[in-house]
Order: C-alpha cells, then sequence, then structure tokens
C-alpha cells in the first residue's frame, strides 16, 4: 500500500516515473533527476535495508543514478552503506 501512495504522489506531482526489474528491484526510477527509490515501511530492518542498497547498486551500473532515496513511514537520515549515501525520507512529509 504504501509503494501505491509514493506511485500516486510521483504521478499527482508529474514526474515520469519507471519501475526498474531484472534480478534484482528498483521500486521506482525518475529519469528526469536520475533518482531510484525504494520504498520500505522502516529503515530500521538491517536485512531489509541491506537487501534495497544491493538493488540500488546493482541497478547504478546499468542506469545512471545520481541519487538514491529511501520512502519509509518512521524516519528521516542519511544513510550510508557501502560507499552509498541514501537519504532516507519519512511519506507524507512534505518531501
Amino acid at each position: 500500500l504504501l509503494e501505491n501512495a509514493v506511485a500516486m504522489d510521483l504521478v499527482r506531482r508529474g514526474l515520469p516515473l519507471y519501475f526498474l526489474k531484472d534480478k534484482y528491484e528498483v521500486d521506482f526510477y525518475l529519469p528526469d533527476t536520475k533518482t531510484g527509490i525504494q520504498v520500505l515501511l522502516s529503515s530500521s530492518d538491517a536485512d531489509t535495508v541491506g537487501r534495497e542498497v544491493f538493488s540500488l547498486v546493482k541497478y547504478k551500473s546499468k542506469v545512471e543514478i545520481n541519487e538514491m532515496i529511501f520512502v519509509t513511514l518512521d524516519e528521516e537520515q542519511s544513510i550510508e552503506r557501502d560507499g552509498v549515501e541514501i537519504k532516507a525520507i519519512r511519506f507524507g512529509s512534505g518531501s
């Protein structure tokens, strides 16, 4: 449900968006800003965060991704994993 809400918000803002899926999945890709977005309920589960970071990094080698974002329900922060910075924003925070 959170992914659907994020998709509807992005469309409402008039942003062209794509879904990337091969062996790994990136929830949304915004080609105009070269932004990869992963949606997850919480960024507190290390296994989930690790899986989502892995997918973003894998796609970064296939398409140009300049910014990586996690949309969560619970927190806003910057996460650095494997030399990659990911901005975590809370859905509905106006970002």
